[in-house]
């Protein structure tokens, strides 16, 4: 158990330094202007069990064979089929989505499709907005069209998509795994 916290934290500490955030700008998602997270749409995932976790790593690992750090789980969520959309009083529009995986100590996501449009902004935080990835931007749309997002600490994290009064294009996403220890 402790291997499996330190190696945890340890990623934690090396994402946290590179990310985008930590205690970024506030989500526009906690805006008073924004609908309450209660009335965000939740994906929620089975438990992590961290003990079963360690124990197949313990029956299939060995000196030199790198245990999990937690437990991906394949997922297919866009803002067409998953979370809710809203206007917000500036003329913005304002996509969530709650992830939710009981007993995680964090959580982390990859868009396996990222596409967003020039204007548009995205933000991964923990519903407190105590702890904030992003923003990730136009500038970070890449050949691959993949974007991997830093832990955020906690069972329970949002992911919000901010589009400027005006604009017409839609972001192009596609969260295909989200990972949970």
């Amino acid at each position: 158990m402790k291997k499996f916290l330190v190696l945890a934290w340890l990623g934690c500490l090396s994402l946290a330094a590179a990310a985008k955030g930590g205690a970024a700008a506030s989500p526009r998602g906690l805006a008073p202007d924004a609908s309450p997270l209660s009335s965000v749409a939740t994906v929620t995932f089975p438990p992590v069990d961290i003990a079963a976790l360690m124990a197949q790593d313990g029956l299939v690992g060995g000196p030199g064979v790198p245990m999990r750090v937690g437990d991906a789980r394949e997922v297919f969520i866009t803002p067409e089929t998953h979370g809710t959309w809203e206007s917000l009083a500036d003329g913005s529009s304002l996509w969530r989505v709650q992830l939710h995986m009981p007993a995680a100590l964090w959580m982390n996501a990859t868009f396996t499709y990222f596409e967003i449009p020039q204007g548009g902004e995205i933000r991964f935080y923990n519903p407190q907005g105590t702890w904030v990835e992003g923003p990730y931007t136009y500038e970070d749309n890449k050949a691959h069209r993949v974007l991997g997002l830093p832990l955020v600490n906690g069972d329970r994290t949002v992911i919000e998509v901010v589009l400027p009064a005006g604009l017409a294009t839609r972001p192009r996403l596609e969260i295909g795994e989200v990972v949970g220890g």
